[in-house]
């Protein structure tokens, strides 16, 4: 008889290129549905691209897909009626964004909905082009580093709560809890997802996985404050968080012989966080999934993710 096998049992770093491939085929398709959509009128300037865990390549089908249209140099009497209107044969967990790069005053890419309150370069810096014009997304990408590492009150606020962030994120790793509610604790990590922001409770993702990307994102900016980054080289910035690991450890800052235990320990919590969302995915989502972790495994790969997030900041990232 032929048996089946458990793909969270196989190596990490199998897992890892599974994962990544499966992230591809998923983009291959979005873009050949998104082909097909009579009402998709791009502009010779305009692009398309997936943020979060896709931009990351590291997404579990449980998890949102979030398309953005980075649009770029439309007559403003032709703007009504451009919008992109997803097709109704993509499934529901496709989110829809639109960004005007050229509104006046231009749009703050490091906030999410331009809002000053939810600051997140991340997610334009680490996404992926799925249609349209590469200058335009690299064109967002730089002017995000740019907003990361200016000199000015914005880029103060920006690494100011990238700080704050990572501290969270820290703190849910030493404790298990996140605004208020446990989403791991004594072996067992819990899963779930609301319309209340409040009430989600996301394991994994908001201890280890957050603090090794923040972490990751205040690299990019001392990496651009020490001038081991600049304009030429974003687009050889990757965007998958264990590719960003290896591209710091090239510029010398991450050591090579933690890098690679850095990213065991990121893809051992992703792996255990796509486990718990695969419970949740195949539930009828309305009540908390749990599922019980290696507790030797974590404490292991806890010591390193504490490891990296305590490396002090550089007197360049103030």
């Amino acid at each position: 008889m032929e048996s089946k096998i458990n793909t969270y049992e196989i190596p990490l770093d199998e897992y890892d290129g599974l994962v990544r491939k499966c992230c591809l085929n998923w983009r291959n398709w979005l873009k050949t549905i998104l082909l097909k959509e009579e009402s998709l009128h791009l502009g010779e300037a305009d692009a398309i691209i997936v943020v979060g865990s896709d931009g990351k390549e590291e997404r579990h089908p449980q998890s949102k897909t979030e398309i953005v249209l980075l649009r770029k140099g439309l007559e403003k009497n032709k703007r009504e009626n451009s919008s992109l209107q997803i097709p109704n044969s993509l499934p529901s967990q496709i989110l829809y964004d639109e960004i005007r790069l050229e509104e006046v005053p231009p749009p703050i890419l490091s906030y999410y909905n331009n809002s000053p309150k939810a600051v997140y370069p991340d997610l334009i810096l680490n996404s992926i082009l799925i249609l349209g014009n590469p200058k335009t997304h690299l064109q967002a990408r730089i002017k995000v580093i740019k907003e990361m590492t200016d000199d000015g009150p914005i880029g103060k606020r920006i690494r100011e709560e990238l700080k704050k962030q990572l501290s969270s994120y820290r703190t849910t790793l030493s404790t298990g809890f996140y605004r208020g509610l446990p989403v791991f604790a004594d072996g067992w990590q819990y899963y779930y997802e609301n319309e209340d922001p409040k009430k989600l409770q996301l394991g994994f993702k908001m201890g280890p996985l957050r603090v090794v990307q923040r972490r990751l994102d205040i690299l990019t900016v001392e990496a651009w404050k020490k001038n081991l980054l600049n304009d030429q080289e974003i687009p050889n910035l990757p965007t998958n968080t264990c590719d960003r690991i290896d591209y710091f450890c090239a510029k010398g800052l991450i050591k090579k012989d933690f890098a690679s235990q850095l990213q065991q320990a990121y893809l051992w919590f992703l792996r255990e966080y796509h486990r718990v969302q695969e419970i949740f995915k195949n539930s009828d989502r309305k009540k908390i999934v749990g599922r019980p972790y290696d507790q030797t495994d974590f404490e292991k790969h806890k010591s390193i993710v504490i490891r990296f997030s305590s490396l002090e900041f550089s007197k360049s990232f103030s």
